[in-house]
């Protein structure tokens, strides 16, 4: 779950998705009307070296929103 009272998993999932790295918010598997704020990641199909550059661009978005 993403930490920080103004971090929206929405506004780091889109920002994710205009550099290229599609994430899931967690709405589509929420099972009642508490929606988590939290991203989903698909990491088996990213090679390697993709997968390292990815994850740390996650986290800069992150970190980006926390501010």
């Amino acid at each position: 779950m993403i930490d920080g009272d103004d971090v929206r998993a929405d506004r780091v999932a889109m920002a994710l998705l205009n550099a290229r790295i599609a994430v899931s918010t967690a709405e589509p598997f929420a099972t009642d009307d508490h929606v988590p704020h939290a991203l989903r990641l698909a990491l088996g199909s990213v090679p390697q070296d993709q997968l390292k550059v990815a994850l740390e661009r996650v986290r800069q978005e992150i970190e980006v929103f926390a501010l």
